[in-house]
């Protein structure tokens, strides 16, 4: 994913609970491999 912006504001997210049912088919992803890394709130973009 690409996202072209000009200008535009971000802030971290707390989250609790995680899951993901495309992230725990291990016929795709190894056990392990795919885990929760951060979350972010973009706000005020300004794009094309």
């Amino acid at each position: 994913m690409e996202i072209s912006g000009y200008n535009w504001k971000v802030s971290l997210l707390e989250v609790s609970e995680v899951t993901s049912s495309f992230g725990a088919n291990e016929a795709i992803f190894p056990k392990g491999s795919v885990f929760f890394d951060d979350a972010l709130w973009m706000k005020e973009i300004e794009h094309e």
